[in-house]
């Protein structure tokens, strides 16, 4: 994997304009090229779900030209239950990383809807997305991040261990990941 092209950009989306370019961008990776229809919303040709909203933050990889080529999202569940916050084993995280299930569920924040467009993937853009997720999750008190990338998606799985301590949790319906950073 290549590092970044030169010009390429993490920031975090604040207006409806680069929130839209988000949820474009997964409607075209999610939608268009995996068939994923659960939460398109086809009019606008848009991708979103009930987690998009004020307590979770966006984050986009953009082109110097203004064009969207990546993007993610990160949710602290002390603000939030996230989608899915009921099939984590927060019991097995809490004893893994030794601390009470109370305070872990204040400091855990999930990473998801992660999405590249097609001819800029292996170029380093998640791991540059990601050094934001990190610290937007910091900047809310969170050290812990969780995620479930698709049991398929080998490189997601590879760019959110790498560099951290990581093990997969086995749940009754996902394999979760968890980072301490």
């Amino acid at each position: 994997m290549e590092p970044p092209k030169p010009g390429i950009r993490a920031a975090i989306a604040e207006s409806p304009e680069e929130l839209a370019a988000a949820y474009r961008l997964r409607y075209l990776v999610f939608y268009e090229e995996s068939g994923d229809d659960r939460y398109a919303h086809h009019e606008l040709k848009h991708w979103r779900d009930e987690d998009d909203g004020p307590d979770s933050t966006v984050i986009i990889a953009w082109t110097d030209k203004g064009e969207a080529v990546a993007t993610t999202r990160v949710t602290c569940l002390k603000h939030r239950a996230f989608i899915g916050h009921s099939l984590f084993r927060f019991d097995l995280l809490a004893e893994i990383v030794n601390l009470p299930e109370s305070e872990l569920r204040q400091r855990v924040a999930k990473v998801d809807r992660g999405a590249v467009r097609a001819d800029y993937r292996g170029m380093g853009l998640v791991g540059l997305c990601q050094e934001l997720v990190e610290q937007v999750a910091r900047s809310h008190e969170c050290d812990l991040l969780v995620g479930s990338p698709a049991a398929n998606n080998t490189r997601a799985r590879q760019a959110f261990a790498k560099d951290r301590k990581s093990t997969r949790l086995n749940s009754s319906h996902l394999v979760i990941s968890y980072a301490v950073f």
